[in-house]
């Protein structure tokens, strides 16, 4: 599964007018509190249907790796038979068959159950005995207590009317605006099959499925395999009617009108989360491909709504290029032939993530959607996650982890793998330069997490299948393939392919584990006759298993006749353990000439030395980690930011050690070892020289929240505008003939539109056609337009009715939601926030709650919203039980207040608040517990270094100006109205200690600024 990043999502919403409000105006749509309808609901709605209604199907369930231990010991054998009618509306019918063998009829009540999240089972049957639903069935588990079930085999049949899902997962349903077309598909990763069918949700019981559905005519059905019949019943009406006759389904296919069968074959045996589902009227585009070691072509389609055919046909020619090479590479690296029969690839709406690796059926995002050229930015994300999703057909689907504590054997390699494959082809190299950019990305991520108590090692202990979700994250992605690109640094190419060759021969279509991992590896080193000076298994367990970042300090001494280099080792906070690694460095002289050199770094405390002959110090400029081969966080000296700052960097030839040197001075900013002033100014004097589309587009998107977060709040609004002038003056000077670069640095200038010139300068732009913009573009506008109330009132409202006009579609219409949220009177806000703290209350699907919740806050509203952070506080408890894990999430970090609302006293009581949950149920809770924990951090962290930054800028300041000594305040503060960020803020600048400190705040009436310079002085 590839994860999505946040700029990639797209919208959703309704076709709105403006209609005035209040003395202002807001967008009016359907009221979130009415309930939302469906052609076909009604008809529904009429009948009460029979069955039985689990009290517990709304309720927040999850699957305990001990439950899932013990199941697995007593089931095998599994194939499940499921016949779904896919009607149009709310709901679908479906019958089930799910046969199983029974190891051991001496079981206990509770060890034995199928997991199924239904609104209503109809009939069960168990070995052929109808019994009481109400009986076995309850809290999404159908329960078969001890002397239930008999040794050996067991047939369990149930027929049932369940809810297609809004939140984009189990059987997820869109109506397409444009065109009022009904998609659907399944996301079932990590425990989200049950949501859908009901089966044994865990990945290490494999089962085979046959799958039956009933669609409305117009529809394209598929999933894992190929079809073995499709038909509609005007094709076919004897046969259709008798098949609907023997299933039960002649009152369930009332009013669907014609309608259209399509039977699939049996599938091999594959995990639960891997099954698919997909019905709808697609557009197909179907080619072939060859794959090594199959007789035949392999078939591949590509699927979309039919609202989006005229932006695909470009991005089908590369992905179809991109997995033609894949699987031949693949095939070659693995050792293995592509193991499945069909390789369809689907874009769907309002997809949860980037993609997902189903057998034989791989869904996409339409975030991958072009909407003009594709260009290198674009296709390099689209190849990088095709690559990845077929990296997965054999990582993952053909050997799939025992238990989610080893998802990163899956999405490690993936991630690692898509990268490695791109630079192995001269043509798909040449197409995404910027690939090895790209991956050092996922690494940034990866560091930052790491970095707060919230971190975990890459094998996690996953208690609960809710652990499991949560691992979808970057240090799983973003650490674990750091973690491959390192070894494979450490111990060769030949050395991974021969390990991969042996883990596929020995476990195909099984579960594995990091010990079966383990043992190929060491064969493959020992076949491919590899010296290490580790020891290979400690090296990998002690890094995959072992929390936290490793810090690598250099420093240059002149000996005799050269220099020597010493490295110093030591674990950052939160780190556990200190990792052997390989790590290259280049050594620079005074003209930016360079020679890579490399070094095992032990795993110990103790100095390593380098002794290089011919070198002095003075002309000698280290950059640790050339290549970006370790996992590392490291720092450059004050002489090598001097000499580099100026034009240096665009010297060093490498993308990606220009990546390094960048990702380096970031981590400086991060660890309080250089001013986040004077790393904007070198961002000023070198951004803008940056030829690599990659790397420039990662900065640009890297020093917009850079300026928000870390910068002293009083200087955002000079910086914002210097770079709003930068980039408008850059691409003003661009020739057409680099026209991706000049739409880049373009697409960027918006970010920083704060400026009331500029706002309207833009704004005329968009009204005049003056530049041509692109979607992202005039969102941003009109966005900056509400907030900031900076143009004329129907000026705005032309602006959003232009878009809305020209934009009906579900992105349009995510944008009216969004906009809507963002006029800035105080009766909207209340209006939008009742809507935030409700969402089931009001029906909204998850990219509703997503688009109310980023229209809601702006800088340019901070009177407006002053009493938020209150309301947050009161509406957190709710959210985080609401039973939804998807709302509960995009609550607690989306409605998150920005820190320029919120005080330390504030984080305090969300600390509270998390530290109540984690004494009720720290299980249960695990995820909040967590996520808000991180969400605390973070903001505490950015305030640390803006107040770093405050207090040296002040220092030197003082320097040039000398001030007299403050006086000191007749009446002091009471030592408990000094914050705790800011007794840490004065011990970090200052060698002091705690009582000192808060001594110096009490004087200085809590002015951390006047407390450090008052110690200084003394």
């Amino acid at each position: 599964m590839e994860k999505l990043s946040k700029n990639a999502k797209i919208g959703i919403g309704v076709a709105a007018t403006v209609v005035a409000i209040g003395g202002y105006w807001y967008l009016s749509s359907k009221r979130a509190s009415e309930p939302v309808t469906h052609v076909g609901d009604d008809k529904q709605a009429e009948q009460e249907p029979e069955g039985y209604q689990d009290p517990g199907y709304e309720d927040a369930v999850c699957l305990y790796r001990e439950e899932a231990i013990k199941r697995k010991k007593l089931v095998d054998n599994v194939h499940y038979n499921n016949k779904l009618v896919l009607l149009k509306g709310k709901e679908y019918h479906g019958k089930s068959t799910v046969v199983f063998t029974l190891k051991n009829k001496d079981y206990q009540d509770g060890e034995v159950f199928i997991d199924f999240q239904c609104k209503i089972i109809k009939t069960l049957a168990i070995n052929g005995k109808a019994v009481e639903v109400k009986d076995h069935f309850l809290n999404q588990r159908i329960n078969f207590n001890s002397g239930v079930l008999q040794e050996g085999e067991n047939t369990i049949e149930l027929t049932f009317l369940n809810n297609y899902r809004k939140t984009g997962t189990g059987l997820h349903k869109f109506v397409d605006p444009a065109d009022d077309g009904e998609y659907l598909y399944t996301q079932f990763e990590p425990f989200d099959a049950h949501r859908a069918i009901p089966c044994f949700d865990q990945p290490d019981i494999k089962a085979t499925m046959t799958l039956a559905l009933i669609a409305p005519e117009e529809h394209v059905s598929l999933s894992n395999s190929h079809e073995d019949a499709d038909f509609t019943n005007t094709e076919k009406p004897e046969e259709s009617s008798q098949f609907i006759e023997e299933n039960g389904f002649r009152q369930a296919i009332q009013g669907i009108g014609n309608y259209r069968i399509t039977k699939f074959s049996k599938t091999p045996k594959i995990s639960a989360y891997l099954f698919a589902i997909i019905s709808g009227p697609y557009d197909v585009v179907e080619k072939q491909g060859n794959a090594p070691g199959k007789d035949e072509p392999l078939r591949m389609r590509f699927l979309c709504r039919k609202s989006l055919v005229e932006y695909i046909s470009q991005a089908y020619d590369h992905m179809h290029e991109a997995v033609v090479t894949g699987i031949e590479w693949y095939t070659e690296f693995f050792g293995t032939p592509f193991p499945w029969s069909k390789y369809d690839q689907i874009f769907c709406p309002e997809f949860r993530f980037g993609a997902m690796e189903n057998v034989g059926a791989v869904t996409f995002s339409e975030a991958y959607i072009p909407t003009g050229k594709l260009g290198t930015l674009h296709l390099t994300r689209l190849t990088n996650t095709t690559l990845h999703e077929l990296c997965h057909q054999w990582f993952g689907n053909l050997a799939t982890m025992t238990w989610w504590d080893d998802l990163w054997l899956n999405e490690a390699f993936a991630t690692y793998m898509a990268y490695h494959c791109t630079s192995e082809n001269e043509i798909l190299a040449k197409k995404t330069p910027g690939f090895w950019v790209a991956l050092n990305m996922r690494k940034q991520a990866a560091l930052n997490s790491d970095s707060l108590s919230t971190t975990h090692p890459i094998v996690k202990d996953a208690v609960t299948t809710d652990s499991a979700d949560d691992m979808v994250n970057a240090i799983t992605y973003g650490k674990g393939s750091s973690f491959i690109k390192q070894l494979i640094h450490m111990i060769g190419r030949e050395a991974m392919s021969k390990g991969c060759t042996k883990y596929f021969k020995n476990h195909a279509y099984s579960n594995t584990n990091i010990d079966d991992f383990l043992d190929a590896l060491s064969y493959g080193c020992a076949t491919a006759d590899v010296e290490l000076e580790v020891n290979l298994r400690k090296y990998c367990i002690d890094f995959l298993t072992h929390q936290g970042v490793n810090k690598v300090d250099t420093k240059i001494e002149d000996i005799e006749g050269g220099i020597k280099i010493t490295f110093t080792k030591s674990n950052m906070k939160y780190s556990q353990y200190i990792n052997a690694q390989k790590m290259d460095y280049y050594l620079f002289d005074e003209e930016y000439n360079c020679e890579l050199h490399s070094i095992v770094l032990t795993d110990d405390s103790e100095p390593q030395t380098v002794e290089i002959k011919g070198r002095t110090s003075k002309n000698t400029f280290i950059l640790p980690n050339a290549g970006d081969h370790a996992y590392i966080l490291s720092s450059v000296s004050d002489r090598f930011i001097d000499h580099f700052k100026e034009e240096g960097i665009q010297k060093v030839p490498s993308n990606l050690d220009r990546t390094v040197i960048w990702r380096t001075l970031i981590a400086m900013v991060k660890n309080k070892k250089l001013k986040s002033t004077e790393f904007f100014d070198i961002v000023a004097k070198n951004i803008f020289k940056e030829s690599d589309l990659i790397l420039l587009s990662t900065l640009l998107t890297t020093v917009k929240p850079f300026i928000s977060l870390y910068i002293p709040k009083n200087m955002y609004g000079d910086l914002v505008k210097k770079m709003f002038e930068g980039a408008k003056n850059l691409y003003e000077s661009l020739p057409e003939s680099q026209k991706e670069l000049k739409n880049l640095v373009k697409n960027h200038i918006f970010s920083y539109l704060h400026d009331k010139d500029h706002i309207k300068a833009a704004a005329s732009w968009y009204s005049e056609g003056t530049i041509e913009l692109e979607d992202e573009d005039k969102k941003a506008i009109i966005l900056a337009a509400i907030r900031s109330q900076y143009l004329e009132e129907s000026q705005t409202k032309d602006l959003l009715e232009k878009y809305l006009q020209d934009n009906q579609t579900d992105r349009g219409e995510r944008f009216k939601i969004t906009a809507d949220a963002a006029v800035p009177t105080k009766e909207n806000k209340e209006r939008v926030w009742n809507i935030i703290i409700n969402p089931r209350e009001n029906e909204l699907s998850s990219w509703e709650y997503r688009a109310y919740i980023s229209g809601f806050y702006s800088r340019f509203q901070k009177d407006l919203l002053k009493d938020y952070p209150s309301k947050y506080l009161e509406a957190l408890p709710k959210l985080v039980q609401i039973g939804e894990k998807d709302l509960m999430t995009i609550f607690t970090s989306g409605a998150f207040p920005p820190s320029y609302l919120i005080d330390q006293d504030f984080l305090d009581k969300v600390n509270k608040i998390v530290t109540d949950f984690e004494k009720k149920d720290k299980v249960k809770y695990d995820s909040f517990i967590k996520l808000a924990r991180g969400i605390i951090e973070s903001k505490q962290g950015q305030a640390r270094i803006e107040e770093f930054a405050r207090i040296k800028d002040s220092e030197e300041e003082e320097k040039e100006e000398p001030e007299e000594e403050p006086e000191i305040p007749e009446e002091e503060l009471d030592e408990s109205e000094i914050t705790e960020i800011n007794i840490e803020g004065v011990i970090n600048n200052v060698r002091c200690s705690r009582e000192e400190a808060v001594q110096a705040l009490r004087v200085n009436r809590n002015d951390v600024t006047k407390a450090v310079s008052h110690l200084n002085k003394k």
